[in-house]
């Protein structure tokens, strides 16, 4: 005899606490996620260790995939004058395309975010 499937409601994932962060001049508004798995934080050493690199990639390049990894794993939402993205794809679209002024503000936000959340991780 088969054991019958019984539709059991799935309890409600648990809210991820957040904290959000606005650009000096308000054009720019970053919320980051307050929990980054155990899995994520060995991703994230490896790709920021530069002896995992391959031989053509540059310490800077090492160092740029490292923030973009850390970047697309924490946001939960960006919003650039007034238009917010939520979606893993357009934040990195947006993301690559940022200027080095916004960079900036993004590696100042995500050392910051990690020194109060995650202070075990060192930003490069």
């Amino acid at each position: 005899m088969a054991r019958r499937k019984r539709d059991r409601p799935k309890p409600p994932p648990l809210p991820t606490p957040t904290e959000t962060y606005t650009s000096p001049d308000g054009e720019h508004t970053l919320v980051l996620a307050g929990v980054l798995s155990p899995r994520s934080r060995v991703r994230f050493a490896e790709i920021a260790d530069p002896s995992n690199a391959n031989a053509a990639a540059t310490i800077e390049d090492v160092r740029q995939g490292a923030i973009a990894f850390l970047f697309s794993t924490l946001v939960r939402e960006w919003t650039v004058s007034g238009v917010t993205a939520t979606k893993s794809k357009p934040v990195m679209d947006r993301f690559k395309i940022a200027t080095p002024a916004e960079r900036q503000w993004i590696l100042e936000v995500l050392r910051a975010h990690c020194a109060e959340w995650f202070p075990e991780l060192r930003v490069p």
